[in-house]
């Protein structure tokens, strides 16, 4: 993602999610490097999906789709504020702010994943009888 958020940062003009721009980027603009961007983004999205539902399975197993619904909600909420706030800041604000949002919430990723992990092995040797059988 930040990879995607840096090439963007470089390769577009600050005015150009308000319309056409005759402005110049720090790079010359390059339809190969904006194709890119949008790969690094699509790639990063489905991974980070398939991980965050795996997590929420493995947190709440008797409530997934109770769980994956609030998910999805607050998901909504999020985009529609980015939706919104694209409309009023420039391009070289909202890209480092995506940024700072994006290396914070790995940060939490990687928090919960390690307690989801530890939460599933204590589950499993839950369940894992030790008295021996005759």
């Amino acid at each position: 993602g930040c990879t995607a958020y840096i090439i963007a940062f470089f390769n577009i003009p600050d005015k150009a999610v308000f319309g056409n721009t005759y402005d110049l980027a720090a790079i010359e603009s390059s339809k190969v490097l904006a194709v890119l961007c949008s790969f690094l983004l699509g790639l990063g999205d489905s991974l980070l999906n398939t991980q965050n539902f795996s997590i929420l399975a493995v947190l709440h197993p008797d409530s997934s789709s109770q769980t994956t619904a609030i998910y999805m909600l607050s998901k909504a909420m999020c985009v529609s504020l980015s939706f919104f706030c694209s409309s009023h800041l420039g391009l070289h604000i909202l890209l480092p702010t995506l940024m700072f949002a994006a290396l914070l919430s790995s940060h939490a990723f990687c928090s919960v994943d390690r307690k989801a992990v530890k939460l599933q092995t204590e589950r499993r040797n839950a369940s894992i009888d030790l008295t021996p059988k005759h």
